[in-house]
């Protein structure tokens, strides 16, 4: 009987995270041109789980959606590893339905330094 519990509540939670996709806006030191672009474009790619929207140039953003926490760190590792650093970050949930199917929005500013959870 605990096993079936158990079981229900790990599909429950394995469904919730199926549901929720977080969006970043991220500031990027050093980001000045297109060969920049392309370089954070074909390495990023390559980590699951992550999608990315925009990257802006003129104004050093990048705009991208992630699946879970981890995928975060991967991709902030990734491009500090590259010489993009993050500078700030603006992080918010998007597409988090409840079981009634409204969305709900959620948005946090994260700075160079703070840790962003």
């Amino acid at each position: 009987m605990i096993c079936i519990i158990l079981e229900q509540r790990i599909l429950a939670y394995i469904e919730l995270l199926k549901t929720k996709i977080m969006k970043a806006v991220a500031n990027l030191q050093n980001l000045k041109c297109d060969a920049d672009k392309k370089i954070i474009l074909r390495n990023l790619s390559r980590i699951m789980d992550l999608r990315i929207i925009e990257i802006d140039i003129e104004n050093r953003t990048l705009h991208f959606l992630y699946a879970r926490p981890i995928t975060f760190q991967k991709a902030k590792k990734e491009l500090l590893h590259l010489g993009f650093p993050i500078q700030s970050c603006k992080l918010s949930e998007g597409r988090t339905k409840n079981r009634y199917g409204k969305d709900f929005s959620q948005s946090s500013e994260v700075q160079v330094g703070a840790p962003w959870w």
